[in-house]
């Protein structure tokens, strides 16, 4: 987790950005509660849920500035929208902002969102747009940054395996 907060050059109120890449769900090293439970999360969702949790206390601990416009956390989750991490973090008053039918990663010919822009209460009135951009999850695997350089492409096509989240606010 890496948190930073940023205002516009020369004054304005701040927003602090919240980093974050939870636990996969690959089973490797799974034990106990981590294990797959049967419940469609996959391995080492209670370590995700934990650590969501954790998250969301250390950021209201955090201290703020008289300007503080809001919190936003971003990154790779690895957790469907209606599992326990997002459910914790919606608790603790952070907003998904992405739709309902949005997706940001295909596996195996699926898709599903694990990357997420999730806003606070004061933050989430500043949202102009919160949108994934598909440049990623869209292209055949075969093209990527990690395939043979005979066929990648110039471009920012197929750079990782998941959409990155653009979140425009209005400061």
């Amino acid at each position: 987790m890496l948190a930073q907060s940023f205002s516009l050059i020369g004054a304005g109120p701040q927003v602090r950005i919240a980093v974050t890449h939870l636990k996969s769900k690959s089973c490797r090293g799974a034990e106990g509660t981590n294990r797959d439970q049967g419940d469609g999360q996959g391995c080492w969702a209670e370590a995700r849920t934990r650590a969501a949790e954790r998250i969301a206390a250390w950021l209201d601990s955090l201290p703020e500035a008289d300007s503080h416009r809001g919190t936003l956390i971003t990154g790779d989750l690895n957790s469907y929208a209606k599992e326990d991490p997002l459910i914790a973090l919606a608790q603790a008053g952070y907003r998904n902002l992405a739709s309902d039918d949005a997706y940001s990663f295909r596996y195996k010919g699926r898709r599903g969102t694990l990357d997420y822009a999730l806003a606070d209460g004061q933050l989430a009135a500043a949202v102009l747009a919160s949108l994934y951009w598909p440049i990623n999850s869209d292209e055949a695997p075969g093209l990527g940054y990690d395939g043979p350089e005979s066929v990648r492409q110039e471009g920012p096509w197929r750079a990782s395996d998941h959409d990155p989240v653009i979140t425009d606010l209005r400061l």
